[in-house]
């Protein structure tokens, strides 16, 4: 009987603690797992928010691109190369900022389908560089990710590659790149070249258990990072050639396909999870993969399965070797309560089997022990049956201190709790984390429309966010610098129940809690708010919001406004994070807004402005012609002066020998009609010896009074009213009798100034003589009014050539980059006058370092094609930092060849 009781024990207690070990086993193997396969979830979505910040960054520049058609070229250079070169000096996460434009986009009558320029900024030696290049220009590579791109017009990330970021070390890189398009169609293609590097370190800090080997691969399955880093940059089929041929890794992650089996490693079995990471709207995804020891995954469960086999054999044992010392003096009542053991055996643990013995002795003590291991058995029973029910909360009160089933079981409760809860808190945070993803997605898709309205977009923005969060009302502040010396804060857009608020509201910098948040960058969250700052208005009547949460929207380091939203209840901490990283997407939006909405103003001033240096161009042109035909003019005006002078002087010489010799009569007189000169033949006139008696007289000395006074008055008038009198018959009577009828032509005299000084007249025939005088007199006035209005415009076009020249940098070439002359400016910055500089090249002053020889070459084919090229140039010249916006504008012959290439260069 000794036997069948001792047997008996140890059968019930085996099977019971090998039922309930097994069952606990099992309960923690797929906890392992599962805890396992969330770890590898939580690293492949901290790699996908990685890549899809770097995505959506590459979105907001093909946006930024968007309206290049409505640009000239030098002005769509100067804007854009502007932009990537500020964004790659701002942006120290990427290796290289770039844009492409397909040439059937941005040149006129270019028909062909291939054919694009890049323009690549990059930073070298700490500064900043912007390189273009031209690409595809006999056709298409068909193989490329760019043709790839063209072709379905989407979103794509790069294959990863290798290349030398710091001209020495190679670097593993990847290109995360967005199509620009026009009406939807592609016209080229955005994007940024980003390290990955960075993913090494977050790689092996992956260490869920001991033995752990993470990877992170491409979709070509090339790896990018691993736990052993000399395997970055090698295939998975290089490293993993077995694992490649049973399970298809590389096809499985081409297609996103997530993947967990086990497999021996030199005798070892490993556990491997991989997880799909899907970026955006990418069609080719990443994957992260974990490999874990079996054994380190399942090494607690496997420990505490041992330790309670261990405790149960030392149970039974010692229960042995009691049973068998007490069974010699006991062997008669162990017989009566044989039935029961043997029941109890067969798992009859029923309360009507409790035995009543009262010896008082050990057989009593057995009968009280058989007692309470039915009672224990029964608590067990009911107790593993709540727990079958699902009641993890049922009570179990232990035997005593060494009750280990108990004690299993109460141990099996605690970890099936703990697996419900973190089962619980599991799907709690792939609720949160779903939540954020689709407000993130959505709110990508609002950003992306009204890019070219600010208030439109803005109001978009707060009336999901407040619909999207369950707040009552909120609003955007956006910092208006219109005015540089006096920005403000402006509201443009409010959002509460359900409705648009068109408020207008100006805040200072400096005041309320908006101001604060803007001027500090940091976000501001209330559960206190002040009872003045603001209510929540129904029909119900008004109350105090119990939360209130400002945001700033940060682009980098600069603070573009400030979003607020208030809440009778409190944002849970996942919302603020949430609202945070939407916050960054909305002020990148912003800012690509206002670079949008500057662009259009830029453009807007850039046409008005080619409209109105168009104009002054005619109207230059026209000066030019009108001075060349005043020119013209001017030459034969003078060549008929000197004519006209040649034949003065001649006249002057036949006037005299005319007035010694002629017979006419030819005098001269001043505004008093006193004699001033007259011919020879007028001595006898008036019976005098030399003209000098006639000088200072007047007619009245020889002439009747009334005739005197006639001819006097004549003169006075001629001098008044500049008015001659020609061919006049008088009939004139002399002092001494005699009288005679004369032609007299009298005409008002004038000095070299125009003006009249008196008169002179010839009587008989002097008429054709006098006309040739006057007209040659009338020439000479025109010609000197030509002359003055000539000089007038030299003057000022000469004013305007001085301008130019003192206020910029001016440097000639010829076609072949030799310099032909500078201007004095020019001459003060190189430390060298004109003529010591003239005959030497651009490259011996004007070479920058960057300039690699191709483009170089390139730069100076372009000009030679009468292409206009900007630049900025940036040199050490005489111990002087130099800083120059430069212009090179071709000058072509008139056959339209380059002859020349002028310079013009402002400080930057």
């Amino acid at each position: 009987m000794l036997v069948y009781v001792l047997i008996t024990s140890i059968i019930v207690l085996a099977v019971t603690g090998f039922y309930i070990q097994w069952h606990s086993y099992r309960l923690s193997m797929g906890n392992a797992r599962q805890i396992v396969g969330n770890y590898a979830e939580k690293v492949a979505n901290q790699a996908r928010a990685e890549m899809e910040f770097d995505l959506g960054y590459s979105r907001s520049l093909a946006n930024a691109f968007n309206g290049f058609y409505r640009l000239d070229s030098t002005t769509r250079d100067s804007i854009y190369f502007r932009i990537i070169k500020d964004q790659i000096k701002e942006n120290s996460r990427y290796s290289t900022i770039w844009f492409s434009l397909e040439y059937s986009a941005t040149k006129p009558n270019y028909h062909k389908t291939f054919g694009r320029r890049i323009v690549l900024s990059f930073m070298l030696d700490g500064e900043p560089h912007v390189r273009a290049e031209e690409r595809n220009l006999t056709g298409d590579a068909t193989g490329s990710d760019y043709y790839l791109a063209k072709t379905t017009n989407q979103e794509l990330i790069t294959d990863p590659y290798f290349e030398k970021v710091d001209r020495v070390n190679d670097v593993l890189v990847a290109s995360i790149c967005s199509p620009i398009q026009k009406d939807g169609g592609f016209v080229g293609l955005a994007g940024v070249d980003i390290t990955l590097d960075k993913f090494q370190k977050r790689i092996e800090n992956v260490k869920p258990y001991p033995g752990t080997q993470a990877f992170l691969l491409s979709t070509n399955s090339t790896i990018i990072a691993h736990t052993n880093e000399i395997y970055s940059g090698k295939e998975f089929f290089d490293i993993y050639p077995e694992l490649e041929v049973a399970h298809k890794i590389s096809q499985k992650v081409r297609r996103g396909t997530p993947l967990q089996f086990q497999w021996d490693v030199d005798g070892k079995e490993y556990l491997y999870f991989i997880n799909p990471i899907f970026i955006g709207e990418i069609s080719s995804p990443w994957a992260i993969g974990l490999s874990i020891p079996v054994q380190e995954i399942y090494a607690d469960v496997r420990n505490t399965t041992q330790n309670a086999i261990w405790v149960s054999i030392m149970g039974i044992i010692v229960l042995g070797f009691v049973l068998f010392l007490i069974s010699k003096s006991i062997t008669e009542p162990i017989v009566r309560t044989t039935d029961v053991l043997n029941d109890l055996a067969q798992g009859d643990i029923a309360l009507g089997k409790r035995m009543s013995i009262d010896s008082g002795d050990e057989i009593a003590m057995m009968a009280t022990s058989v007692n309470k291991l039915i009672e224990g058995l029964n608590l067990t029973e009911n107790f593993a049956r709540e727990i079958g029910k699902g009641n993890l909360d049922a009570e179990f009160q232990l035997l005593g201190e060494k009750d280990t089933l108990g004690a299993a079981l109460v141990e099996m409760q605690k970890s099936l709790k703990q697996a419900k809860e973190q089962e619980l808190q599991r799907k709690d945070e792939e609720q949160k984390q779903n939540w954020a993803t689709q407000g993130m997605a959505m709110f990508g898709d609002i950003l992306r429309q009204d890019n070219d309205d600010l208030n439109e977009l803005t109001y978009n923005i707060i009336k999901n966010l407040v619909d999207y969060t369950g707040s009552n009302q909120g609003g955007v502040f956006v910092l208006n610098e219109n005015d540089r010396e006096h920005p403000f804060i402006e509201m443009t857009a409010c959002y509460a129940y359900d409705r648009r608020r068109f408020l207008q509201k100006h805040i200072e910098l400096n005041e309320g809690l908006v101001g604060r948040c803007l001027r500090e960058s940091k976000t501001i969250f209330m559960t206190d708010v002040p009872s003045d700052y603001i209510n929540i208005s129904s029909g119900l009547g008004k109350e105090r919001p119990r939360c209130l949460i400002l945001i700033p929207l940060k682009n980098n380091d600069d603070t573009l406004g400030v979003l607020e939203l208030a809440t009778f209840k409190v944002y849970e901490k996942y919302q603020v994070v949430f609202l945070e990283k939407v916050a960054e997407s909305i002020a990148s939006t912003i800012a690509s807004v206002k670079i949008n909405i500057r662009t259009a103003e830029l453009l807007a001033r850039s046409q008005q402005q080619a409209e109105e240096m168009q104009a002054q161009d005619e109207e230059m042109r026209q000066n030019m012609e009108e001075l060349q035909a005043t020119q013209e003019e001017m030459e034969r005006k003078r060549l008929e002066q000197e004519e006209i002078q040649q034949n003065l002087s001649k006249e002057l010489t036949l006037l005299n020998a005319l007035m010694q010799n002629i017979p006419d009569y030819i005098y001269f007189k001043d505004t008093h009609s006193q004699f001033i000169r007259v011919s020879k033949s007028m001595l006898k006139l008036f019976n005098v010896e030399s003209s000098d008696e006639l000088t200072g007289k007047t007619d009245f000395d020889f002439h009747s009074k009334e005739n005197a006074q006639v001819f006097y008055n004549e003169e006075q008038e001629i001098i008044k009213t500049m008015s001659p009198v020609v061919d006049k018959v008088v009939h004139e009577t002399f002092e001494d009798g005699t009288d005679q009828w004369v032609s007299t032509t009298k005409m008002p005299l004038f000095n070299a100034e125009g003006n009249v000084v008196g008169t002179w007249g010839i009587s008989k025939i002097v008429t054709d003589l006098k006309k040739a005088e006057m007209a040659a007199q009338q020439l000479a006035s025109e010609g000197e009014k030509i002359k003055s209005m000539l000089t007038l415009q030299e003057g000022e076009y000469k004013a305007i050539v001085r301008a130019l020249d003192a206020a910029t940098f001016i440097t000639e070439y010829n076609p072949d980059g030799f310099i032909i002359r500078i201007n004095d400016a020019m001459q003060s910055v190189l430390g060298a006058t004109s003529a010591e500089v003239a005959g030497k090249h651009h490259s011996d002053f004007f070479r920058m370092k960057s300039d690699d020889d191709i483009a170089y070459q390139e730069f100076w084919n372009d000009l030679r094609k009468g292409v206009i090229r900007q630049r900025l140039f940036k040199a050490t010249i005489n111990s002087q930092r130099i800083v120059l916006n430069e212009t090179y504008s071709p000058v072509m012959d008139a056959q339209g060849k380059v002859d020349k290439i002028i310079v013009i260069s402002i400080r930057a």
